[in-house]
């Protein structure tokens, strides 16, 4: 069971990690319901796209899952 927990922590880091670094101003993050935490690859989060409009990759590019910005 601790690693159900384990991985819905990894999943909420990296969630708030990437909301921190990539949406702008108004906009939050969502990731779509099929996702799951083993498609995440936080390394590539940072490094593939910033999200800079409506509708734009935030975080988990290649995966099928990315996630996306979404206006407040």
């Amino acid at each position: 069971m601790k690693f159900v927990y384990l991985g819905l922590a990894l999943l909420l880091v990296a969630t708030l990690s990437c909301k921190a670094e990539h949406c702008p101003d108004g906009y939050s993050q969502t990731i779509p319901a099929h996702c799951h935490v083993d498609e995440i690859d936080r390394r590539e989060c940072a490094a593939d796209n910033d999200c800079g409009g409506h509708g734009e990759k935030c975080c988990y590019p290649n995966t099928g899952c990315d996630a996306r910005c979404v206006a407040n």
